[in-house]
């Protein structure tokens, strides 16, 4: 490397013109100059020898970049992308976002310094984010990358709530004395906790509305509801003017019945009874 041109191609003038300007700029001491000036001692004549000497004192340019939210998220996603300092002379450096093989517009350039950066924010899809630094060292210019590939998930669309009421079947078994219910049923919500927060199973006295005891019981991933009561004593229930006694189920989890007189009232499944 004696020449100007050999000066020139070694700051990388001709490999790299978008880093300098377009179109390509012609190789010229000024231009050369200009680009050592940052590394250049005070004092250090613009000849082509003292650039000659300057080039082979300059440290090697380093990229250490790393994506600080590799899982992605929903939109609108602004990645983080922390990248360290650089020794040497670093000319650029600038994140690049691409999607489906077109690339948008870069960052700005932070050149050689370091810290956490967010410069943009990603619509739903799969992307490729990829940081790239340029610069001269004592081998002459060079161009790292490091890229990384995350996806930015949709924004979920609230699904309207399904109004269908639920649907149980009781069996009854033993003596009247000491009868045992068993509750199945379907269509409640799904994996409900086998408590007050799960699916509420009600049991009324016919004649006696307001004569009523509540149980809980949990749902399965497919919304069904097994409960098996405790024995229940018949004869002890207060009876009507026929002399019978009414016992009715229904159930319920938490949602609401816009359509209920009053509005907003438990969504009830349908009603099984037992007269005796």
């Amino acid at each position: 490397m004696n020449t100007l041109r050999d000066l020139g191609i070694f700051v990388g003038i001709p490999q790299d013109s978008g880093e300098y300007g377009a179109p390509q700029p012609p190789i010229g001491l000024r231009l050369v100059a200009k680009l050592l000036a940052p590394a250049a001692p005070a004092g250090l004549g613009g000849s082509v020898r003292a650039m000659l000497s300057l080039v082979k004192t300059l440290s090697p340019i380093a990229l250490d970049a790393r994506l600080l939210d590799p899982d992605g998220g929903e939109e609108p996603f602004s990645p983080a992308i922390r990248i360290a300092a650089s020794p040497g002379l670093v000319t650029s450096t600038r994140i690049h976002f691409i999607q489906s093989g077109k690339e948008f517009a870069p960052s700005q350039n932070y050149g050689a310094g370091g810290g956490d950066f967010s410069p943009i924010q990603l619509g739903p899809g799969a992307w490729t984010i990829a940081v790239r630094r340029a610069g001269i060292g004592h081998t002459g210019y060079v161009r790292l990358e490091k890229s990384f590939n995350v996806t930015v998930r949709s924004t979920p669309v609230d699904m309207p709530i399904d109004l269908t009421p639920p649907s149980i079947m009781v069996k009854a078994s033993g003596s009247l004395k000491a009868i045992t219910y068993v509750v199945t049923g379907s269509g409640f919500l799904r994996n409900q906790p086998d408590n007050r927060d799960g699916v509420a199973v009600r049991v009324v006295n016919g004649p006696n509305p307001q004569d009523w005891l509540m149980l809980f019981t949990g749902s399965n991933r497919d919304g069904q509801i097994n409960l098996t009561t405790e024995a229940l004593d018949t004869t002890i229930i207060p009876r009507d003017a026929a002399g019978e006694v009414k016992i009715v189920f229904t159930a319920t989890d938490k949602r609401k019945n816009p359509n209920s007189v009053p509005r907003n009232e438990p969504l009830w499944s349908n009603a099984i009874s037992f007269l005796y």
